[in-house]
């Protein structure tokens, strides 16, 4: 029989989110496989003492940013405030007082897929003294810049690099004066001391009410498993 020459259009979908069944619901309705993990510490004559933890929520506008970043190209579709672009990288931390319920402060809500952004933010600092702030406002600086980020192996997967370990510092200038029950990572095209934006929700996280004063120094952990 002569085969004849004919367009053909391959569609493949990757749907990956471990332990579902492979069918075409679970991959149509499923989590991000990207996954989250939060320790605060407050440091006390010089050592970490854990005083939370707990999974964040990678939101939806996350999300979209990854599918633009693993190609490196920018999704023309996307719409404030969720119009993040291929050159953005996560490189800022933002704290807020909206955390919680409101007849409870030491009542989490859990944060929502559809966040774009914190409920209330906080002002990290007034003058910016550190020189490790973005986001001016007419009232201060909104966000903080990451310390650190480290690469670790995981263990349950071949020992390969899937973990990246984010440390910021809140230090004795930061955010002082309000009480703190939210944080998210942010997307930004720079991380440049005093960069203005644009900003746009990666992940966010909500937990009890904590003080946040001078002579009280917070250590995050933020862990993110790929």
């Amino acid at each position: 029989m002569e085969l004849k020459e004919k367009d053909i259009m391959i569609v493949v979908e990757d749907g990956i989110n471990f332990g579902d069944a492979l069918n075409s619901q679970s991959i149509r309705n499923r989590e991000s496989p990207i996954k989250g993990h939060v320790q605060m510490y407050e440091i006390v004559n010089g050592e970490k003492k854990l005083i939370f933890e707990k999974d964040n929520l990678v939101v939806y506008c996350g999300r979209e940013w990854v599918a633009s970043r693993i190609f490196n190209k920018t999704n023309t579709h996307l719409v404030p405030p969720c119009d993040s672009t291929a050159d953005e990288f996560i490189c800022w931390l933002g704290l807020g007082s909206g955390g919680t319920t409101i007849v409870d402060p030491f009542d989490p809500a859990p944060p929502s897929s559809t966040n774009t952004d914190l409920v209330t933010e906080i002002i990290f600092s007034i003058d910016d003294p550190t020189s490790h702030l973005g986001d001016l406002r007419v009232d201060g600086y909104y966000k903080h810049k990451l310390h650190d980020v480290i690469f670790e192996t995981d263990i349950n997967n071949a020992s390969k690099y899937l973990i990246a370990q984010i440390q910021i510092d809140i230090g004795s200038s930061d955010a002082n004066g309000f009480l703190i029950s939210e944080a998210a990572l942010f997307t930004a095209a720079s991380a440049a001391a005093g960069y203005s934006g644009d900003f746009h929700l990666f992940a966010r996280v909500t937990f009890p009410s904590i003080y946040k004063s001078e002579d009280r120094l917070l250590f995050f952990v933020w862990y993110l498993y790929c």
